[in-house]
């Protein structure tokens, strides 16, 4: 069962850059376009800003996970303690040795769930 944790949040200071109201627990970057702006990060292994916690429209205040223990959608198949990254939806699948870990597995999970992560910025794999 997904929980959440002690999480370091930035909620009130940033918007949401595009309709995120179907996106609560996927990961998020800063937008180019927009100071203080999030949208869905897109690029699979992509350095993220967060896990977006609440459901923003356009515009609306977003709130993102950005150090700690957050539930996030998972878009494969994850075990206990396996180093996580972006795919191209902002879920969060098994790390690539040559791609951007930005969570560790806090318990396991099948495709299309979501489970507990530990947030933590661990760079690109060697």
């Amino acid at each position: 069962m997904a929980t959440d944790g002690n999480l370091l949040r930035e909620g009130g200071n940033l918007i949401a850059g595009v309709d995120l109201s179907a996106a609560q627990f996927k990961a998020v970057k800063m937008s180019t376009a927009t100071d203080r702006c999030v949208i869905l990060a897109n690029t699979g292994g992509e350095a993220i800003y967060g896990i977006l916690q609440n459901k923003p429209t356009l515009g609306l205040a977003a709130d993102v996970g950005f150090l700690g223990v957050s539930k996030a959608a998972i878009g494969a198949t994850v075990t206990v303690g396996q180093r996580l990254m972006t795919d191209t939806n902002a879920k969060l699948i098994p790390a690539t040795a040559t791609n951007h870990a930005i969570a560790r597995a806090i318990e396991g999970g099948a495709t299309d769930t979501i489970i507990s992560v530990e947030v933590i910025d661990l760079g690109t794999i060697a």
